[in-house]
């Protein structure tokens, strides 16, 4: 049974429903049956409806402090158990700090990628770049330390909006392009769940799976340290592409790509 309440308008005289409420739209076709019920002469609530068509609207009292019985709870095992990432979680080792400056420049490189780097006029850009401060206070950032973390956010989106490799990953030519797509599959009898930053197909037929770290190297051996960020992600980037291997993908390039320093570093 679908049983609905309503007031009628008691300004209107007959009455009649609000605008622009559900018992208005049905009202064509139910008014007879409401105004005939609502002129009936009112029954004693001690004894059941005898109008079998007429549902029972006796109204009972509950006692004080009632509570509804507790149902079954909801016990749910997947048929096949989630598979848990091998590595760390970036920015565990960094810190609050260092995540939300990750988590906000990935945002701005998701919202350049959306629309395309050909369609960002300077209006736009910034645009995004004035967000930039409330973005971060509204991941919990104190005054303490914002406005640092602020220009190094500026600093690494506009190098990457300025540089050919950024104006590369960011155009929207490419076929297939995808910013933050989720992507689901078996792989060795789990499910596997994952979000791809950044992914396209070249004009070579080449798909790109590239996932943006915010990571910085600060003292010397810059290349030591690209190597070992690309060394730390590489079971991640063999995951995705055995994903999208499974989609009938077969000419797949993984990447990651470090927008502090502008590198674009290939894992296979």
């Amino acid at each position: 049974h679908l049983l609905l309440s309503a007031c009628l308008d008691p300004e209107k005289d007959p009455p009649r429903p609000g605008s622009g409420s559900l018992l208005a739209d049905l009202w064509p076709t139910c008014e007879s049956d409401f105004l005939a019920a609502l002129e009936a002469p009112a029954r004693d609530t001690a004894e059941p409806a005898t109008d079998s068509r007429m549902p029972d609207q006796r109204l009972s009292r509950l006692p004080a402090g009632w509570q509804p019985e507790p149902g079954h709870r909801l016990e749910w095992t997947p048929r096949l158990a989630p598979r848990e990432r091998e590595i760390e979680i970036e920015f565990n080792w960094a810190g609050t700090r260092a995540r939300r400056v990750g988590t906000v420049l990935h945002r701005l490189l998701e919202q350049v990628g959306r629309v395309g780097m050909e369609n960002l006029d300077e209006t736009r850009r910034e645009r995004l770049i004035r967000r930039i401060p409330a973005l971060m206070q509204a991941m919990g950032s104190g005054r303490e330390g914002l406005e640092t973390d602020v220009e190094q956010i500026r600093q690494a989106f506009e190098d990457t909006l300025d540089s050919e490799t950024g104006q590369w990953i960011l155009s929207n030519r490419h076929r297939e392009n995808a910013c933050e797509l989720p992507v689901t599959g078996i792989l060795d009898g789990q499910l596997t769940n994952a979000v791809i930053d950044r992914t396209f197909v070249d004009e070579n037929g080449t798909r790109w799976i590239i996932d943006y770290k915010s990571g910085h190297h600060a003292g010397g051996n810059l290349d030591a340290f690209l190597a070992e960020e690309t060394d730390r992600y590489r079971s991640q980037l063999a995951v995705y592409r055995r994903l999208f291997s499974q989609m009938g993908e077969t000419d797949i390039k993984t990447a990651l790509y470090l927008p502090r320093h502008g590198a674009l570093q290939i894992a296979d």
